[in-house]
């Protein structure tokens, strides 16, 4: 009886740890500057992870792309190894530790586009500033976002940079977006 406990209390164990685990394991692929996680034969495609900027205010223009690493590019943002959450983001090289940590962040508006095969939004945006060496000093970043979906998504829509779900029509959160001001 005792070995029968085991046994189930082992294959409980290796169920529990399977369950944990993502289909996204660390393989990654890079076009047009977007960085996107692989999914292994659990997942469903690759997700948008992150885009290396140059730190330059005129590039700003974010296209994911639709096929990244050979797989469609099915989600923004997403989970990696045990479940931890990647959020969508800007990131640099030239990351630095600021200088005036007080210094209220520079808002640099964003404009995302994504395809067809997009079918979720895990999370998009860094929970704090992004620091940057610009013109020999240390600048805070705060990023916003204009989103924008290309034709033939059939899960979201855009209107004035925000995203929707088509089924319901109600507006996608946690997303920093843009403030609204100026041109569409």
């Amino acid at each position: 009886m005792k070995k029968a406990l085991s046994i189930l209390a082992l294959l409980c164990a290796l169920f529990l740890l399977l369950a944990s685990c993502t289909p996204y394991q660390g393989d990654k692929a890079t076009e047009n500057g977007v960085t996107c996680y692989l999914s292994n034969f659990l997942g469903p495609g690759a997700f948008a992870a992150y885009y290396e900027w140059d730190g330059d205010p005129s590039h700003t223009e974010i296209e994911i792309p639709d096929v990244c690493g050979g797989q469609d590019v099915v989600s923004i943002g997403g989970f990696m190894g045990t479940g931890v959450p990647i959020a969508f983001a800007p990131v640099s090289e030239d990351l630095q530790a600021p200088v005036d940590k007080d210094a209220d962040p520079v808002e640099v508006t964003f404009t995302v586009s994504f395809g067809p095969a997009v079918k979720d939004i895990k999370r998009i945006g860094l929970t704090g500033p992004l620091y940057i060496a610009q013109n020999g000093k240390n600048v805070a970043v705060s990023p916003r976002y204009y989103m924008v979906a290309r034709p033939g998504n059939e899960t979201f829509y855009t209107e004035n940079g925000h995203v929707y779900l088509l089924a319901d029509h109600s507006l996608v959160t946690d997303i920093p977006y843009w403030d609204g001001a100026g041109e569409e």
